[in-house]
């Protein structure tokens, strides 16, 4: 169960109507999604064509009919206006500079429907001088590796904050490295 910090607050998606994910990955989470959602019509923004074919792989003929995938980078996406009961993002926002988010939040906000959810798993910032060389090191393999934006921890929560949305329940894992919550 090494995503449980990411399958915690699931539970909170299960009468979604319409979800949407933006950097899925593999789609262990939208398999899960999934299957405690039986009718959830889900948009899946992800960058990686690769691992949009993991995650499409992965899904039954009848769950992907349920699924519209966009292999597109969220910067780039055209987000639908009140479309979303629920938001995920997953790894995602940690991924990108402070002004990248700044610009993205206001737009992902406007795809939520006024009740909407929003289920966020995300690093924190570091509390030992141990999580700081791990973070360092992670933000540094992956910036060659998949020539990710951020070269450290952006504040996506006051970003979120000050886009409207309230943290409701919040779980940390892994001495308080990672965090998963629901905002509304």
């Amino acid at each position: 169960a090494s995503d449980v910090y990411k399958r915690q607050f699931l539970p909170a998606l299960k009468d979604a109507r319409r979800v949407l994910i933006l950097g899925e990955g593999d789609g262990r989470f939208l398999q899960k999604l999934l299957s405690v959602n039986s009718s959830a019509q889900i948009d899946v923004v992800e960058v990686s064509v690769g691992m949009l074919r993991l995650a499409r792989g992965r899904l039954s003929d009848d769950q992907v009919e349920r699924v519209e995938f966009y292999p597109t980078d969220a910067r780039n996406w055209d987000f639908p206006e009140g479309e979303y009961d629920a938001i995920v993002t997953c790894f995602f926002l940690d991924c990108f500079t402070p002004k990248t988010l700044a610009d993205l939040m206001p737009r992902i906000t406007a795809s939520a429907k006024p009740d909407a959810c929003w289920l966020l798993s995300e690093f924190e910032a570091p509390s030992t001088a141990r999580s700081r060389v791990w973070l360092a090191l992670m933000h540094a393999f992956f910036r060659v590796a998949t020539n990710l934006e951020a070269s450290q921890l952006s504040p996506f929560a006051e970003l979120i904050a000050e886009s409207g949305w309230e943290n409701t329940c919040r779980g940390t894992f892994a001495g308080g490295l990672m965090s998963s919550g629901i905002w509304r």
